[in-house]
């Protein structure tokens, strides 16, 4: 009995044993197949990274294609917007102006069903009671309503939790914001650190853009009297197409008298008093280019010389307030007199036969 007690205590204990390699044996499987699965995620979330970088790589490519594209900058930014809307994913995606007391929103990217949703972001008046119009910096919320409690804002209706709002540009009037949401409950949760580097890129290369275009407007104004220079004068007559068109070639008498008598600053004057009423009477009809010294370029849509000169003549009223003895020579050409390269020489031979006359007449 005593032996077979022992036999019986060796063979449990070597099932006991058995059973614990066993166990062992699953235990280490089930690590290493947890350490795969883990590994598998990880390696399916870098590639999923991998592919999200590639496609914000690419975006911004292409934000910059369209900033250098020959658009009116708020075509440009409501472009560029809607293009980052589809890389980021976002259900809106628009741009928002400030100027004064006014807001306006403009919404270019609009993912289905997102309408409704956000209406509490349409509003202008949300955005400026939010604050967030006055930014000067990105700004990124990923809980709305918890912002506009602690701002003691109430929100109509809605379901905007995430809002972007990056500056585009800024100056003394107004400011210009990229803006992108995103609905409660969306599939990307908070705004990623690559969202992040994608939309402030982006608000980068807009300002630039704006800023490029603004340096490149003052290039073409004349620094004194404010009205377009000759280079712009030069551009613009090289880019005019067959359209009709009238040009005028005027010339001020009576400024050196002016400048002798009074000085350059008195003669300063004139020629700023005479090129912004001559600029403001013309309006939406004509430019008007300072060609050099006390010589204006006028680029008009066809009208006779009487009624140019009538705008000329409201011009020289303006700065006979100055100077009672200032008058203009006038050479006006329309542009089916000639052809391109011999208008400007017509229309210069025209005023000069004009101060002629007005000198005979003096004498």
């Amino acid at each position: 009995d005593w032996s077979s007690d022992v036999c019986s205590s060796d063979l449990d204990l070597e099932a006991l044993q058995d059973l614990a390699a066993l166990v062992v044996s699953e235990l280490e499987l089930r690590a290493y197949q947890q350490r795969l699965s883990l590994s598998l995620d990880a390696q399916r979330e870098h590639s999923a990274e991998l592919q999200r970088t590639l496609e914000q790589a690419q975006a911004l490519s292409g934000v910059h294609q369209l900033l250098q594209l020959d658009l009116e900058p708020r075509d440009a930014l409501l472009a560029v917007a809607s293009l980052l809307g589809d890389a980021l994913q976002v259900d809106q995606a628009g741009l928002c102006r400030t100027q004064g007391a006014d807001v306006d929103v403009h919404i270019s990217h609009l993912e289905a069903g997102g309408a409704a949703a956000h209406a509490a972001l349409d509003a202008p008046g949300a955005i400026v009671q939010l604050g967030l119009n006055a930014t000067r910096v990105p700004l990124y919320v990923n809980d709305l309503a918890a912002l506009a409690a602690e701002r003691q804002v109430e929100l109509s209706g809605g379901d905007t939790q995430q809002v972007a709002f990056i500056p585009a540009g800024l100056d003394p009037q107004g400011a210009t914001h990229l803006l992108f949401t995103r609905r409660r409950g969306h599939v990307v949760p908070a705004w990623r650190p690559a969202d992040r580097s994608l939309l402030e890129a982006a608000g980068r290369a807009a300002q630039q853009m704006l800023d490029h275009r603004q340096a490149r407007a003052w290039s073409r104004r004349d620094a004194l009297t404010g009205v377009l220079n000759r280079r712009a004068f030069d551009e613009d007559y090289a880019a005019l197409t067959e359209v009709p068109f009238t040009l005028a070639v005027l010339d001020l008498d009576g400024l050196k008298a002016l400048n002798d008598s009074q000085g350059h600053a008195q003669g300063d004057k004139l020629l700023r008093i005479f090129a912004a009423a001559l600029a403001a009477d013309l309006g939406r009809r004509g430019m008007v280019y300072r060609h050099g010294g006390d010589e204006f370029v006028v680029l008009a849509d066809p009208i006779s010389p009487d009624h140019l000169l009538e705008h000329v003549d409201v011009a020289v009223l303006a700065a006979r307030q100055l100077s009672p003895l200032v008058g203009v020579s006038v050479g006006v050409v329309h542009s089916t007199e000639a052809g391109r390269d011999e208008l400007l020489h017509v229309a210069d031979t025209r005023m000069y036969d004009s101060k002629r006359r007005r000198a005979a007449q003096r004498r």
